[in-house]
């Protein structure tokens, strides 16, 4: 579908939503080969079981099933080795998708914005799923590319996905004052110098059992539940 668009333009934007990684995750044969189940890698937080999941309120939750109880290592192993495979097909589509791009005279002045809306837990910790405040259910990949937009800056800021949105106005030529009432910023000035700080402070939370603030240092994890 996304070659016939390219081939056949009639917006001047497309949104490629990808369900993988998600569970059910059934990769093809010629990518799951790639990562041998003997070599997957268990995460360093691995933990056969977690103290506070219950508190947590994700004890129920779908994604959480996904693997016995206690956690094992060979199951956690088969998760991630069938969630590293399906990101490496995913990546194929990805680039069949640049390469028409290329072919069609339209990556020189096209952005593309390359990103996910959560993380993944698989076994970090003891959780499948990303109903967490831990880095591994919060941080997911964020990559820009096109005019205006520097090869090779990188930046660990802490940011919301939400910024994108007044970063894609800001590279539109709209100045400041054209969106003024956004609540949230544009990240054009992280791609412009590595050591550029974002001044937005962080909140998160899930529902009303977690939560966590962030400005110049990480302030607080709460579990209002745990007694």
């Amino acid at each position: 579908m996304s070659e016939g668009y390219v081939q056949t333009p009639t917006i001047d934007k497309i949104s490629v939503a990808f369900n993988a990684p998600h569970d059910p995750r059934q990769p093809p044969q010629k990518y799951l080969v790639l990562y041998p189940l003997e070599s997957a890698p268990l995460p360093s937080s691995f933990m056969p079981s977690y103290p506070h999941t219950k508190q947590m309120g994700i004890w129920d939750i779908r994604a959480e099933t996904l693997a016995p109880r206690p956690r094992t290592e060979f199951a956690i192993k088969v998760h991630r080795r069938e969630y590293y495979a399906l990101i490496s097909h995913m990546d194929a589509q990805i680039s069949r998708i640049l390469g028409e791009l290329k072919n069609q005279g339209m990556s020189d002045n096209t952005v593309i914005i390359y990103t996910a809306d959560n993380g993944l837990s698989i076994g970090n910790n003891s959780f499948m799923a990303k109903q967490s405040m831990y880095d591994h259910s919060l941080a997911s990949p964020l990559i820009i590319s096109g005019p205006k937009i520097p090869k090779g800056i990188q930046s660990n800021q802490r940011i919301y996905i939400q910024d994108i949105m007044p970063t894609t106005l800001e590279i539109s030529d709209l100045v400041k004052s054209d969106f003024a009432d956004v609540d949230f910023d544009s990240l054009l000035p992280l791609n412009q110098h590595a050591t550029q700080k974002h001044s937005s402070p962080i909140y998160g939370a899930y529902m009303d059992f977690m939560s966590l603030r962030y400005k110049r240092q990480m302030e607080a994890y709460l579990l209002p539940k745990i007694q």
